[in-house]
Formats: C-alpha cells, structure tokens, sequence
C-alpha cells in the first residue's frame, strides 16, 4: 500500500474515531443553519481552495461565474453568492507540511458553518486529502481537477468530480492515437499514483484493443527529474517510435518538449488534460509553428467550436483581456453547477443540494455537459484535441458518438433564468425582466411564467393603466395602455359610442364601422351594401380618398391609383422617306405606312396621337407644314383633330431629321358575363358593388363614339 493510502486510512480512523460527535455537531449545525428562516436571504457561502491565480484562469472563472449570477439576482430569488479564496495550496515545501497545510485549509473552511460548499483543490492527492473533512462536516465538494478514480472510490456522500477521471481520460486519449493512425508510442510519465494509473488505462486499451505497441516507457519524478538525460534515451530510439506521450504536470512537460526539440527530435506529442494550459503552449508554441515539427494534440474538455464555448470565449476576454484556458472554463462550470443544483433543490441544505447533483438530469456548460454515477463520478463525455495550424487552434474529434454539444440538453444554470420561481423547462416566458414581473406573474396555465394581465385584454399588468377592466368595456379593443378604444377620439370609449368613427353612419347600419379620418375625406355611402363605407364616385374600385384620378372613364381599366391604362404603339421612320420634294405631299410609301398603322386604331378607345419632328431648329417652318400635312392626313380617318398632338424638338443625335409618332389607347375593363351580388367587404379597402350585366358589353365599347378626350401637347 502507498505512502497515500496509508495515510487516508489513519485520517480517517483519526476523524471517525477521534472526533465523531463534533463533526455530528458540524454538520447539524451546517443543515440547521443553511435551513433557518430567517437565513434564507442571507449569501450562499462557498469555499475556493486552489493554487495562486498566476499560474492558471481557475480563479478567473470562479469570479466570472459568480459575477454573472449575482448579476442576474442571484439563486433562490435573488440570493446572492459569496466565495472565500484560499490561494496558499501550493506554498507547502514537503509532503508532510503538504498534507498538514492541505488539512488546515480544509478545516478552516469546515470551522465556518456558513459555509455549504467548497469548489476546488487543484490536485488528485490534494482533493482526496480535503475530500475527508467536508463528507464529515456535511459540506458539498466539488473536485474540478482530480482523475485519481479512488476519489470517488469510497462512495461518499458529499464528493463530486467535475472533470473525466483516469479512466475515461486513457480510454479516450488511446482511442485517439489508434484514430490518427500511430502504431508505436514512447510514454514519458511522472511518478505517481494518479499519474500510473492514467497511464496504465492508456497502455491497457492500445495494446488489448488495437494493433499498437509501447516500445518505450521512462518514469521521472517530478520533483528532481533528469530531464536531459531522459530525452537523451528517448533519442536513442526515435526511430522506433510515432507518438510520444508526455504524462506529468504542465511546466514539466513543458520543459521535457523543449529539450526534445533541442535535440532534434520531431516526433508529434500527445498529453492528458495537465498540458491544456497557456503555460505549456506559451513554451512550447514556437516550435509547433514550424512546418518541420509534427503536430502535437493536447486533449482539453473545452472548445470555442461549441455555442456555450464561444460565448463563455467572448465574455472571458471581454472580462479579462486573456484567452481561458480549460481549467478557467471547469471554474466557471463548477459554480454553475452548483448554483443549477441549489435551484433545482430550492435548498441551501448541502445534504439536498448533493442529492440533486447525484440523480439530477445531464446539462451542459461550457466544457461539455455534467451528470453524474451514484457514487459522484462524472459519466463520460468526449474529449476534444488540439493542434496549431497558421497560428490558429484547430480541433479535432473522437469518432465515437458522443455528442460534443447536445441542441436539446438544458443549460446548467439556467433552470430559472429569470428567476420568477418558474423552471426555465416549463416556463412560456423564461426570460421575463424584474420589470415586468412587478405585477406579478402566471403561476400555471397556458400562460405560466408570463407578466399577469388581470383583464385579459392582451396588455400586461405592470403596463396596463387600466388594469381592471370589464368584459364589456374590453369588447372593442384596447390601445397600447390597456385602456379601452376611442377610434375617433371624441372621448367616448368604443364599448360605449353609437357611432365609432363619427361617420354619421350608426353602427349597426355601417358596413365599414371604423373608417378612418383620412378615408372620410370624400365622405361615405349613406345607403346600400356599403353604407358607411368610402365612397368611389368613379366606380373604377379606388376609393375616392386613394384615387388620383376622380373622374376616370367607365369602360376602361384603371391602375391601383384609379388612372386609366394606356397602351402605346411607337412609330419611327427619317422625315424623308415621308415626303416628296414638297413638304405638303406625302410619298406614297408614307401613306400605306400610315394607313397600315391608323388601321388597327381603335377611334372608341384612342386617348391621343402624338407626332414629333426631331430636327435643326432652322428648319422649323418646314417642319410645322410637314406636321400639317400629316394631321390632315390622319383627319381622313375620322380622327378628331383635339386627339392629335404635334411637337418640333430640336435635334439630337439619336433621333436626327426622324418622325417619331405615338399612338396611345386606353385598356378595356374585362367583362364578365354574370351577374355578381355584392359583398361587405374590408372595412380598409371597400369596392364597388359590381354592375348586373347579363349580356358581353365587348362589342358595344368598340361601337360607341367616345367625347374628345383634351390632352397636354407635348412641349418641343
């Protein structure tokens, strides 16, 4: 039995014999007062042993997630969490003053029955130490940074770990080298227990499972390790070997990597979770730069490459203009979880928040998600890996059918994110502001977790300045303020007004019962299908107060502003191909042209002709007798002079000595052949009732004789 186990074994026969009733007394003191009513307000006190804050961003986290709950009210409706840092884990000179110094913090921590929690101890030798005291105080723990599996190996009631053990971690890390296609791997590993027996799940699950040999295995103790003379042996059989895999804490592997690089060894570099820190790449990253040196992957339980990641990535630089590393991201989870499992309890009673962590169901964080085995372990989760490529991270995956980030699981922490009392899982407004809640809101229905709205009138109490109104008075509507309408503003609610758009239309006759004052402009129909709605004097379906053109004609079809359709036919020949040497006789080409043209007018449906001269504006005089010839022309064919128009331009380049014409006619309606009942329609847009018509109107518009339409003459 190791110098460890020896010593668990006397402290705890120390503490379970010696002292029993006082940590009974502890412990009921813990419970009693983490339960009293008049504590319930009082901060939740949570103990943070870990080394000096230099060294890694586990302390940053802490803060940052603490910082972020109290923020948003803290857990249990607005209690506050308060953390006490011990910081002196790594100030101890030798193993005996370790484990003392481990005790006394511990202790220290126990001593104060404020305190429900403790996250930390950045070790396996120092957690295991620790974890004696707080299962005999009743004090829950949470272990971020021991894999040692014997942590959890005595089923304690109050000892969770939040990070992989042993087990997990070799299992994954082997799997990863037989996926990258090494077959013969040098190990490097300190000495020690939680070290051996990561390496020794490593080697068991290459050489069981897979083709891959260990060819080279050297341990070292940390403490006074021969690091050039390490190296020097693993050079000897370089080219034996495709992966080397560095077992010991970070500054360590740091230094073992830069004396092989030293030496010309290139081999690429595999490591457990200890060499995820900015100390080992800040080291180690020149040489991963260059292009003559393979790869190394580094395992890490944190990824930016998940949403929760990225987003904790974005907040931790925004908070401390650094890049968190994995130990950062585990503080920050570990508080996380621990707040999730106090509002899932709705307890401050350690005894209940641990019974939460160990049945409750998975949720994620930013280093993956958390739920535990009956005996506190934290069940398997994949591993990401990492390497440098042009100066940026790049992640791998292990093809084994864990997801990395699960879309449906629940966040940890955010059980109540608005900490209404209402689960997030079940609440239809998880994210309600303090603001909004100032009334109150739903406790169950359809509509829990939502602000109240007293009246049901579809405005929320605490905006509501009438917040009790009656069924009746709510019947018509209400604005933006929960008060009843009044449409046309004449101080008589809607419920109550005979006449709510003040049409002089009662209500119960109007078609169109709120028309607005902009659509009373041309006033309403007082009678008919559409009493009370605008009127279209025109019937051309464009209500007056939208119609640019208020006396379109009847036959024809009209645009969404009520302006008659035109289609035009353009003409465009040289002047002299129309005349001969004279300006009054047209050639004969010129007149089959036109009569081919004026041929398929249609004199019911024709709005103008428009004849232009482009030309040098000396020649003006011949134009006009020119232009004369062809109206006279066009007067043969029974076009009304008042329909023709004519225009000299002076000339441009494009359309020199040319004749433009341009025959424009209105677009006929389309006629049907039934007759349509009307119809209420859109208080907004109400049309024209149809016309009866039991006959095809088609042919009786092309036979009609229309009034001369007068148009503006184009101007030259």
């Amino acid at each position: 039995m190791n110098r460890i186990n020896l010593f668990l074994c006397a402290l705890s026969l120390l503490l379970l014999t010696g002292c029993e009733k006082s940590y009974e007394d502890s412990k009921h003191e813990r419970m009693l007062r983490a339960a009293a009513p008049e504590n319930q307000q009082k901060p939740v006190v949570i103990g943070i042993p870990w080394r000096k804050a230099k060294e890694d961003f586990f302390i940053a986290g802490v803060k940052l997630a603490v910082k972020e709950i109290n923020q948003k009210g803290g857990v249990l409706n607005h209690v506050p969490l308060k953390i006490i840092i011990d910081d002196t884990e790594n100030s101890f000179f030798s193993i005996r003053s370790a484990r003392h110094g481990i005790l006394s913090i511990a202790r220290a921590f126990a001593a104060n029955p404020d305190v429900i929690a403790v996250v930390g101890h950045n070790s396996s030798e120092t957690a295991m130490i620790a974890s004696v005291v707080y299962e005999n105080n009743g004090i829950v723990f949470l272990a971020p940074n021991a894999r040692f599996t014997r942590l959890t190996g005595h089923n304690f009631n109050y000892t969770f770990r939040t990070s992989l053990n042993n087990a997990f971690m070799g299992q994954q890390l082997a799997n990863f080298a037989v996926q990258k296609g090494y077959k013969h791997i040098a190990i490097l590993a300190a000495r020690k227990d939680s070290t051996d027996e990561f390496v020794n799940e490593f080697v068991s699950h290459v050489s069981e499972k897979y083709p891959t040999d260990v060819v080279y295995r050297r341990s070292f103790f940390e403490d006074n390790a021969d690091i050039v003379s390490l190296v020097a042996d693993l050079k000897s059989v370089q080219n034996q070997v495709d992966l080397v895999l560095i077992a010991t804490e970070s500054k360590k592997a740091a230094q073992i990597y830069q004396q092989m690089r030293h030496v010309g060894i290139t081999l690429p570099i595999i490591g457990n979770a200890t060499l995820d820190t900015k100390e080992f790449w800040d080291r180690v990253k020149q040489w991963e730069y260059s292009k003559r040196v393979q790869k190394s992957h580094i395992p890490t339980l944190f990824t930016t490459q998940t949403s929760k990641g990225k987003q904790f990535d974005q907040q931790f630089q925004q908070e401390y203009h650094q890049e968190p590393d994995y130990l950062a991201a585990l503080g920050y989870d570990s508080i996380k979880l621990l707040a999730h499992a106090i509002e899932y309890s709705k307890s401050k009673v350690p005894v209940e928040i641990a019974s939460t962590l160990r049945y409750m169901n998975a949720c994620k964080g930013v280093a993956g998600s958390y739920e535990f085995e009956r005996n506190g372990d934290l069940k398997n989760k994949p591993l990401s890996f990492y390497h440098i490529v042009n100066n940026d991270f790049v992640f791998e995956y292990l093809d084994n059918g864990m997801l990395l980030d699960d879309p449906k699981m629940e966040v940890c922490n955010e059980i109540d994110r608005d900490h209404d009392g209402i689960p997030t899982s079940s609440d239809v407004c998880p994210d309600t502001t303090p603001a909004e809640m100032v009334k109150g809101i739903n406790q169950d229905g359809a509509e829990r977790g939502c602000p109240l709205d007293s009246d049901k009138d579809g405005v929320a109490d605490y905006k509501d300045k009438c917040v009790n109104d009656s069924t009746a008075a709510i019947s018509q509507g209400v604005n933006a303020l929960g008060c009843p309408l009044d449409f046309d503003g004449d101080g008589i609610p809607d419920y109550k007004d005979p006449d709510i758009d003040n049409d002089k239309v009662a209500n119960k006759d109007d078609h169109c019962p709120k028309t607005g004052a902009n659509e009373l402009t041309y006033g309403v129909n007082m009678n008919g299908a559409q009493t009370g709605c605008p009127v279209d004097h025109d019937a051309d379906k464009v209500l007056d107060y939208q119609d640019k053109c208020l006396n379109s004609l009847t036959d024809f079809a009209v645009d969404n502003q009520g302006c008659e359709l035109i289609n035009s036919t353009e003409f465009l020949k040289p002047v002299a191909e129309m005349f001969d040497k004279e300006p009054t006789q047209l050639t004969k080409q010129a007149k089959t042209m036109l009569d081919t043209l004026l041929s398929k007018v249609h004199s019911n449906r024709l709005k103008q002709i428009q004849m232009t001269i482009y030309g040098i504006k000396a020649n003006t005089p011949v134009f006009s007798t020119q232009l004369n010839t062809l109206i006279e022309f066009i007067q043969q064919k029974q076009i009304p002079a008042q329909k023709i128009h004519t225009a000299v331009v002076d000339t441009t380049a494009q359309k020199n000595q040319m004749l433009e014409i341009i025959i424009s006619e209105f677009e006929l309606k389309t006629v049907t052949n039934h007759v349509s009942a009307p119809q209420t329609t859109d208080q907004k847009t109400p049309s024209t009732p149809d016309q009866d018509s039991t006959t095809d109107k088609s042919d009786i518009l092309f036979e009609s004789e229309l009034m001369p339409f007068e148009m503006e003459t184009l101007s030259p």
